[in-house]
Parts: structure tokens; C-alpha cells; sequence
């Protein structure tokens, strides 16, 4: 009887040991015997629109790099929704093709956590890009509404209080009604902003608390070299869109050319 009085006490002391021990040497040791789990971070809302017209960036590849990105980030975060939408003519042809959910973290184990994050980025990228497949035709949209996508795009907002990203693949060159950022004369960032808010778009405090991030933006040559680029136009083009975001209140802007983003 003493014996076995003895083993449990034992037991019961190296289990108290094993306890100090782990909490002594942080959250990844206690998190081996399961004692502790991985702090979940805040779940996010990131939409990826993808302008796939004429001479715009937006391709299966610069769309696969930019998936691949953002379900890893929302893997850390249990709950994140990613939505992809592809640019139309106008900004009724601007539409969701799919979305994906991050699962909950459950399990106790890093490797089991690891697996079923990588599960869902692999097959969430392969299950957009199928989608998308079909909208990535070169050549056959010469408009790219894109202050009206954004627009569409922030009126899809949730009912919860999640912290939203827009991210935006394209050449950044604006074609309709509000200017032709290709080749017509560029309009001044003040009468670009007042253009915008007189038709309901980009409107004050529309963006607020929406981080808002250009990529694989172009300095290339324009679609059929039908006018030649220069930097000093590229340059007021990223102006224009810095004015609208910034007008409209967006929490910040992001904006990077297809060359910085090749070279990550």
C-alpha cells in the first residue's frame, strides 16, 4: 500500500515538474504536451480582384503568387474568408468567383496544424484558379473599370467587424468613363477625386479601415504599343489612385510594379 502511495506521489510530482518546466520555457514547449495551444490571431476579409483585360497583369501565374500569399496569411487566422473577383467591362461584369474559409484550429499539435493549413492553401489556390480559368482571356476587354470594382468590392462588406484587405492585380491603368490612364490625358489627382465622389464612387470614408494594395503594377509598354510609357506618366498615375484611396479614407495603400514583385 505504501508503495503504491509512494508511485503516485511521484507521478504526481513529476507531473507538476513537467507543468513549471513547460511554463518556464514558454508557450512552443508547453504546446508539445499539450497544455497550451497556439494563440488564434483576429480572422480577416481580404478580396483579391483580378484585372485580367487587354496588357493587364493579371494572369494565372501573378494570380497563383498572390493566392498563395494571402491563404497562407489567412491559414494563421482561423476564420478568414478570402474572396476573388474578376474585373468585367463594367462594374456589372465585376463579379465573385469563389471563396475560401480558413478552418479552425483544433488540434493540439503543430505538425497536425501544419498539415491541415497546407491542405487548405493548396487546394483553396487550385479550386480559384479552376474557377477563374475561364475569365483569364487576354485580349477580349479593352475597359477596366477599376475605381468602380473597388467600389462593387466594398459594398460587399460582412456583418462582422472583420479588418478588411483589397488587393488589386492589375496594370493600374484606368479606362473609362472617369479617364483613360493608357493614353488620354491624365486629369489632375484634385479633379480625378471630385469626379469619383460626384458619381457615388470612392466616396469619403467608403475605404475607412480597409488597407488597399496594388500589385504587379505595369510600367511596360501600353497594350498594342499604341502609346509609349514613360515614368513620368507612370508616376502620376500611382498619384491618382494614392488621392482616391486616401480620399476615400482607406487605413493604407499599397502600391508595387510587377518588377519589385518579381524580384521577392
Amino acid at each position: 500500500m505504501r508503495s503504491d502511495r509512494r508511485r503516485h506521489a511521484i507521478a504526481i510530482v513529476a507531473l507538476v515538474l513537467v507543468v513549471i518546466h513547460s511554463a518556464s520555457c514558454g508557450r512552443d514547449t508547453a504546446a508539445q504536451f499539450g497544455f497550451a495551444n497556439d494563440e488564434n490571431l483576429p480572422a480577416t476579409l481580404t478580396d483579391v480582384l483580378c484585372d485580367a483585360g487587354a496588357g493587364s497583369t493579371c494572369t494565372a501565374q501573378t494570380l497563383a503568387v498572390t493566392l498563395n500569399h494571402v491563404l497562407i496569411e489567412a491559414a494563421s487566422r482561423p476564420g478568414s474568408i478570402v474572396r476573388l473577383w474578376s474585373m468585367g467591362s463594367n462594374v456589372g461584369e465585376t463579379v465573385i468567383i469563389g471563396n475560401a474559409v480558413s478552418p479552425m484550429n483544433r488540434k493540439r499539435g503543430k505538425a497536425s496544424r501544419k498539415r491541415i493549413q497546407d491542405h487548405f492553401v493548396s487546394g483553396s489556390t487550385s479550386a480559384l484558379l479552376k474557377a477563374i480559368h475561364p475569365y483569364l482571356v487576354i485580349g477580349c476587354r479593352r475597359r477596366s473599370p477599376i475605381a468602380e470594382s473597388i467600389a462593387r468590392i466594398i459594398w460587399a462588406a460582412p456583418r462582422t467587424s472583420t479588418k478588411r484587405v483589397i488587393i488589386v492585380i492589375s496594370d493600374a491603368r484606368e479606362v473609362s468613363t472617369f479617364g483613360d490612364f493608357e493614353c488620354g490625358v491624365l486629369p489632375a489627382p484634385n479633379a480625378f477625386v471630385e469626379k469619383l465622389h460626384a458619381d457615388q464612387v470612392l466616396a469619403p470614408g467608403s475605404l475607412s479601415g480597409i488597407d488597399v494594395e496594388f500589385v504587379y503594377v505595369s510600367l511596360g509598354a501600353v497594350d498594342g504599343g499604341r502609346c509609349q510609357p514613360t515614368l513620368a506618366r507612370d508616376a502620376a498615375v500611382r498619384s491618382l489612385w494614392k488621392a482616391a484611396v486616401t480620399s476615400a479614407g482607406a487605413a493604407s495603400f499599397h502600391y508595387e510594379t510587377a518588377d519589385a514583385a518579381a524580384s521577392k
